[in-house]
């Protein structure tokens, strides 16, 4: 009996450890519609944390995320290529992305299932809002919540949780508003076809393990019309679920993006509207100049808060030290030609990345009439 009971124990054991964490998944989503299509994809992790009492828990994470225009091949967001981060912040959908990129979504069990921890992660939104001075309306919370539900259930299959034994036995079987087929069935794998009954376009198929319910694969597609209107609208929807044991994507630094977060046009951080605090301003920049001092996001968040603050020696002294190459496409690049000191080799650098309209409006402003509009341009 004791010998049973030992082997039990090791056995026990050996199914709760054997899962290693993290998991990391690549999801892959393809939309088509009338007037677009977008191919956005999403690099997940399933993490172990400690909780404010310091217990281990499970934590879904969005590591990295990045949308492409299928047309000409465009990005549209990515948390990959950090360089013109905050310029795709002012999308709301890229700003709600960047948000939930930041912050990990916790996991608990009821009822022996894993489900999402729902009102802990609405805890975390609420003091990100209240650290971060940030605006964040009830509609968007519940778009986020509803985004990190459908990756969630992208990475873990819980469907059969409770079902009947008897019924698993089954090769077809309806549950709820689905069909399912057990395809496949062996230890390490069940294959499940999964088909909403209400509609036979929206199919879906599931390779998962039966014992933790983490997916291994899935291929789900989707299509439709819907009004908008009074306008119709075809929709396509294609979504590849892969698990990553080898290219893995790490979560951006939290410094970068409490920092993107404190800066953006969402943040009343250290401004509001045309007024700036600044002593909290200083500490922004005492607390991520040092770090993040030549990033084109810090710049881009530092020089026109000079402006606002008319602190026009500050704002030539940072823009002076401003590689030209990051200032293109913004207005700082024309006022740094019109900084009288200037070197010769910087002048001429930067001079060559102008727009035509910008080169025209130096040569008509501020060779001919000579004034100073460094001050004025915005």
């Amino acid at each position: 009996m004791k010998n049973i009971a030992i082997f039990l124990f090791v056995l026990f054991a050996q199914v709760a450890f054997a899962q290693k964490f993290p998991i990391h998944y690549k999801i892959l989503e393809t939309n088509v519609s009338n007037d677009q299509s977008t191919q956005t994809t999403f690099y997940i992790s399933v993490r172990e944390s400690r909780n404010t009492e310091k217990q281990k828990q499970l934590e879904l994470s969005l590591d990295g995320k990045e949308e492409i225009d299928l047309k000409d091949q465009s990005v549209n967001f990515s948390t990959l290529k950090t360089a013109e981060l905050l310029d795709g912040l002012g999308s709301s959908r890229n700003f709600l992305g960047f948000v939930q990129s930041y912050i990990n979504y916790p996991l608990t069990f009821e009822n022996k299932v894993l489900v999402q921890d729902t009102a802990a992660f609405n805890q975390k939104l609420t003091n990100l809002k209240e650290e971060f001075n940030l605006t964040l309306l009830k509609d968007e919370v519940f778009l986020i919540n509803n985004s990190y539900e459908s990756l969630f259930n992208d990475v873990y299959f819980n469907d059969f949780d409770h079902v009947k034994p008897g019924q698993l036995k089954q090769s077809e079987f309806q549950l709820g508003a689905f069909t399912y087929k057990i395809k496949e069935r062996n230890k390490k794998s069940w294959v499940v076809e999964r088909t909403n009954s209400k509609d036979s376009l929206k199919t879906s198929e599931i390779r998962f393990d039966p014992k933790t319910k983490y997916i291994i694969a899935k291929n789900a597609k989707a299509a439709g019309t819907a009004t908008i209107d009074g306008n119709t609208y075809k929709y396509s929807q294609l979504t590849v679920v892969n698990r990553e044991e080898g290219t893995r994507v790490e979560k951006l630094d939290p410094q970068f993006s409490a920092m993107v977060l404190k800066g953006s046009y969402r943040s009343k951080h250290f401004r509001h509207n045309q007024e700036v605090d600044s002593v909290k301003f200083e500490q922004y920049i005492s607390d991520y100049g040092q770090q993040f001092g030549t990033d084109p996001n810090y710049l881009k968040i530092i020089l026109p808060t000079y402006q606002t603050r008319k602190d026009y020696v500050n704002y030539e002294r940072v823009l002076m030290k401003t590689p030209s190459k990051i200032l293109v496409n913004t207005y700082h690049l024309i006022n740094k030609v019109r900084i009288d000191s200037l070197a010769m080799e910087d002048f001429l650098e930067t001079t060559a990345l102008l727009t035509d309209d910008y080169l025209y409006d130096y040569l008509q402003s501020g060779l001919s009439q000579r004034s100073d509009p460094i001050h004025n341009i915005a």
